[in-house]
């Protein structure tokens, strides 16, 4: 869940709010880490001052006024139980963590070096939670389109016909206890007969890393899953989806 460090992501407290405002605006951050000072680039758990927010700056208006030219040091949420965040170990569960969330706005975690690693918001457990479903949902759409298809424009008995090859010849009597591999079988025998818009090499193609890809995720390694594979999954999944919907239904009965 941690991203490497980023040198922008803290501010000295010694500086003018002006330029955490600056630098908040620029990168859309809600929030920066202020600091007394960096060693080697690094923060130390000791170093940190607390948090310059967008709710920090609108309470200090609401309360003094605010000098944008005076220390960011001034406007400060500090880091306790009552704040908008807290500090977490980086060996805390994910779990742990987003209840944390649900309380505060944001987490600042360190490791057993008390070196700060970052941020941690609601968006990163949403994006995590995210990059850990879709791919499973993507699966999912992706096999309800095939059958689909299938079940469209033939009859079970020449599905079940096509799925056979040397060496498997499983019975099924339902598009939905098909394996992939079989979806991929008939796919390839049948295809001038499935009306399917496309190139056939690519599609099969895209179909094997596919399989090749559920696999992974069936066996629990939807995390090991690459940015490419997530966009071919997803990629796929939407023409699919609409390839099964423009098809006309003319299996036999």
């Amino acid at each position: 869940i941690f991203d490497p460090p980023q040198e922008n992501e803290s501010i000295l407290g010694d500086k003018p709010l002006l330029a955490a405002i600056s630098r908040m605006t620029s990168r859309k951050f809600s929030q920066l880490l202020v600091v007394k000072q960096k060693i080697n680039g690094q923060i130390k758990k000791s170093q940190v001052l607390g948090c310059v927010s967008w709710n920090s700056i609108g309470k200090a208006i609401n309360e003094q006024g605010v000098d944008i030219n005076s220390p960011v040091k001034n406007y400060l949420e500090l880091v306790n139980s009552s704040s908008k965040f807290l500090f977490v170990k980086s060996d805390e569960t994910i779990t742990d963590v987003a209840k944390k969330l649900m309380e505060q706005e944001y987490v600042v975690a360190y490791d057993k070096n008390d070196t700060i690693l970052g941020f941690i918001t609601a968006y990163d457990i949403a994006k995590l939670y995210l990059d850990m479903v879709m791919p499973y949902t993507d699966i999912q759409k992706i096999e309800m389109a095939l059958r689909k298809i299938l079940s469209k424009r033939l009859s079970i008995d020449e599905i079940k016909a096509a799925s056979k090859t040397e060496g498997h010849d499983r019975e099924f009597d339902d598009v939905e206890k098909m394996e992939f591999s079989e979806y991929i079988t008939v796919i390839r025998k049948k295809w001038d007969a499935l009306g399917i818009r496309d190139d056939k090499d690519e599609f099969l193609s895209s179909l094997e890393e596919i399989r090749r890809i559920r696999n992974k995720i069936m066996h629990f390694n939807a995390e090991k899953i690459s940015l490419g594979e997530q966009k071919l999954l997803n990629g796929f999944g939407e023409k699919i989806e609409s390839i099964a919907a423009k098809i006309p239904d003319t299996a036999a009965t």
